[in-house]
């Protein structure tokens, strides 16, 4: 049985509805919040959970971060190429990408100032980041949706790669990690690649049903403008261009990881 696309909008907005009325709203009084490690609070005024300090020291890190990150990918395919041209152990590599790992958790927990919010007297909260229930609530239910698509899409892209290819690589002596890792997954791309950049459009178009819970997102916004300017022509081409290039954005990054895993004929 197969569902046209009125009956996949009316379950995302039944989703959204449902984590927003069924589950979040019904969550205590800010006087009665509930608080769990971390810690977090959770409200009808909200959730708090801990976020990074808003200050130069830390985007400096995050961009310390981002060039470990660049680092690190460069290292790996670097110890690949030498592993499969020069029959090298690739020691040396793994253990610079393990010192990278380990840096960049350290600068994670201790260099970017987390701050946990505090309960205050009259119900609210201070410091960290207060999320609303509409944004808590489009979060949940966009993440279990589309992840729900996105499971299923690995596990039959892994399913796909012929049986022969475990065998093969159990063959060699590998264990069921490294069989995973060397020879099952990078095939499963090859399938998986195609479907998942679909998803990942769907989920960038999806968060405009945020407007069922009353969310404040570009379309809500978008509406309000042209109902004050009455420029309703003007305001629908910025929203086009704006999830154009999100969608532009997301097809050219996955199409380049799509090209990098393919066979290359030599």
């Amino acid at each position: 049985m197969t569902t046209g696309p009125g009956e996949t909008a009316l379950t995302r907005i039944f989703g959204a509805n449902f984590w927003y009325f069924a589950v979040f709203f019904n969550l205590p009084k800010p006087q009665e919040k509930l608080e769990l490690p971390g810690p977090i609070f959770m409200s009808k005024r909200g959730i708090a959970i801990p976020w990074p300090e808003n200050t130069v020291n830390v985007w400096l890190w995050l961009i310390v971060l981002f060039l470990g990150v660049i680092a690190a990918i460069f290292i790996w395919q670097w110890r690949n190429q030498l592993m499969t041209e020069k029959a090298a152990s690739g020691q040396p590599q793994l253990i610079a990408l393990v010192t990278i790992v380990i840096m960049e958790l350290l600068i994670i927990i201790f260099a970017l100032g987390w701050q946990a919010p505090i309960a205050k007297e009259t119900g609210g909260t201070e410091g960290g980041l207060n999320l609303t229930l509409e944004l808590s609530a489009l979060l949940v239910g966009l993440v279990f949706y589309t992840g729900a698509f996105i499971a299923e899409i690995v596990r039959s892209g892994i399913q796909a790669v012929p049986k022969g290819q475990w065998e093969a690589a159990k063959s060699l002596g590998l264990n069921s990690g490294l069989v995973m890792r060397l020879v099952i997954f990078p095939q499963a791309l090859r399938v998986m690649i195609p479907s998942l950049n679909s998803q990942y459009m769907n989920l960038a178009k999806n968060s405009s049903l945020a407007i069922a819970i009353g969310y404040p997102d570009l379309y809500a916004v978008a509406n309000t403008t042209y109902n004050q300017t009455g420029r309703p022509v003007e305001v629908f081409i910025l929203i086009m261009v704006v999830y154009l290039s999100i969608n532009l954005i997301i097809s050219v990054c996955m199409n380049l990881l799509n090209k990098s895993v393919q066979l290359k004929e030599r």
